[in-house]
């Protein structure tokens, strides 16, 4: 059945003994209550004799071809007399479609009976039987001839929309026609069925894995050396070298996207003391987020484009900045105002990152009891009091050292540390660090990357 149609009636219908319930479209499945049935021709009976001609039904408005001519049944036995209990009417069908079908094949004659009823019009959907009549077509199809019996009250007109017109049924065995039960009224559209529940997933296929690509060429294992003392732009060519910057130059870069993702080349600050290494990309590309980077000396760095801009990764610290004093320094202020310098880094450009400074003095020597007050300074700014140091008595002689972390901010500062003592003589005390005994370590003052 699943390529048939089938022909729903909503309704069911109450059969008893006597009743007869015609069926249009023989051989056509149809369904009653939930159940789908199929009907068959039943074997083909005598002829009866003439009846009377029924009503005329609705003209169908677009003629169909007219079906071949089937052979002749014999004259079925008159039937029973059809039951008058009228089966409930089923609900309005939906209305059909306004083509209409082919004209089924004309069925075989047999002798005159008595016509059968205008069934309800098809195409609306299915119209629940009246009384005993078969559902018929858009201008329903002449019943088969029954015995002459009494001729049925005309059935109720079809709806005025042509459905297509069922195929003419084979004769069946031929029995009174049954009086048309009275036309009931329309009863109600049955409510829609709740829609259906989802089908489950079906499972994820699994495709197979490709093929594995081949291995790239081997990258050269040699790294070049090079060291310079002024600035020749960073190119293609560069690409791998380990360069040490010997000078306190500007190194500048090709732009990026011509050097291209995965560049890189590793510098170092060779230089010492207060030498600083400003590395400046392309225009406004940026180095650690930053338009340009200063590396403090000893410092090392592997330097890696990404096409765009540069990132670097800080391989090795080094000593930092380093200034030192190797001879005494007499503080001679005794104010926290206007202290005494006593060890300076001098202009140094920083980038805005954290640092570490540190300054430390082997001796103090005062004439007396003394507090001596040491003071962090940028150039003419006082930063705060780095550390105190007392003294009880004369040559009662003390090491200092004071180191403090910070974030500059990007540009020029000049970090050194002050002295005020109080009311009598100081001196602090420094040498070379060579010499023997009796010499002293230089008092120093240094910074680095934190």
């Amino acid at each position: 059945m699943a390529d048939e149609k089938v022909t729903q009636l909503p309704v069911a219908a109450t059969l008893e003994d006597d009743d007869a319930l015609y069926l249009a479209r023989a051989g056509s499945p149809f369904q009653i209550a939930g159940s789908v049935f199929k009907t068959s021709a039943g074997s083909t009976g005598p002829t009866g004799p003439t009846g009377p001609t029924g009503p005329t039904g609705a003209a169908s408005t677009t003629p169909g071809p007219t079906g071949p001519t089937g052979a002749a049944g014999a004259a079925g036995a008159t039937g029973a007399t059809g039951s008058s209990v009228t089966g409930p009417t089923g609900p309005t069908g939906a209305t059909g479609s306004s083509v209409t079908g082919p004209t089924g094949p004309t069925g075989a004659a047999g002798s005159q009976g008595a016509t059968g009823p205008t069934g309800d019009a098809g195409a609306a959907g299915p119209t629940g039987p009246t009384g005993t009549a078969g559902a018929a077509g858009a201008a329903g199809a002449t019943g088969p001839t029954g015995a002459a019996g009494a001729t049925g009250a005309t059935g109720s007109t079809g709806a005025s929309v042509t459905g297509p017109t069922g195929p003419t049924g084979s004769a069946g065995a031929a029995g009174a026609t049954g009086a048309t039960g009275a036309a009931g009224a329309p009863g109600p559209t049955g409510p829609t069925g709740t829609t259906g529940t989802t089908g489950a997933t079906g499972p994820t296929g699994t495709g197979a894995t490709g093929p594995t690509g081949p291995t790239g060429a081997a990258g050269s294992s040699a790294l070049t050396y090079e060291s310079r003392s002024t600035n020749t732009i960073l190119a293609g060519a560069d690409n791998g070298k380990y360069i040490d910057i010997t000078a306190a130059i500007t190194q500048t870069f090709t732009a990026a996207a011509t050097l291209g993702a995965g560049w890189s080349v590793t510098l170092r600050n060779a230089g010492t003391g207060t030498t600083v290494v400003a590395l400046d990309p392309n225009s406004t590309e940026t180095i650690d987020g930053a338009t340009t980077m200063h590396m403090f000396p000893g410092e090392t760095r592997l330097v890696i484009c990404d096409g765009s801009n540069f990132n670097t990764v800080m391989l090795a610290r080094g000593d930092g900045l380093y200034v030192q004093v190797t001879t005494a320094v007499t503080v001679s202020s005794t104010t926290e105002v206007t202290p005494t310098d006593v060890v300076s880094l001098g202009a140094i450009t920083y980038d805005a990152v954290p640092i570490w400074i540190e300054a430390f003095g082997p001796d103090v020597a005062a004439s007396g009891s003394e507090a001596i007050l040491f003071f962090w300074w940028d150039a003419s700014t006082e930063l705060c009091r780095a550390l105190e140091a007392r003294t009880t008595a004369s040559g009662d002689e003390k090491g200092w050292k004071a180191s403090m972390r910070l974030t500059p901010s990007a540009g020029s500062h000049t970090y050194k540390i002050a002295a005020q003592k109080g009311t009598g003589t100081c001196s602090l005390s420094a040498g070379s660090g060579s010499g023997g005994a009796g010499t002293y370590a230089p008092i120093y003052i240094r910074a680095w990357k934190a």
